[in-house]
């Protein structure tokens, strides 16, 4: 995403918060690998489908995922466990 290219991902817990399904990337079932080759069509056969997937997933990491913005998770990450 960062890349700015469209990311086909498995649809498993951790990689659900960084490529949002048909928004930024596509997700497909684990374990099946008609899912994955439906996706990689649907992106190869599609250009304005790429572009766009790539652009909101390049916007979508640099919202969410720049020094700043991580800091701040980690910061109150670490003081939410300390008030605990």
């Amino acid at each position: 995403e960062a890349s700015g290219k469209p990311v086909i991902a498995s649809d498993i817990d951790g990689v659900r918060e960084t490529v949002l399904n048909r928004e930024t990337g596509f997700l497909f079932k684990p374990k099946s690998p008609k899912d994955l080759v439906e996706k990689i069509l649907e992106i190869y056969r599609n250009d304005d489908l790429k572009r766009r997937l790539g652009e909101r997933g390049y916007k979508f990491v640099l919202e969410n995922f720049n020094n700043n913005v991580m800091i701040k998770k980690y910061k109150k990450l670490y003081e939410t466990q300390i008030s605990i």
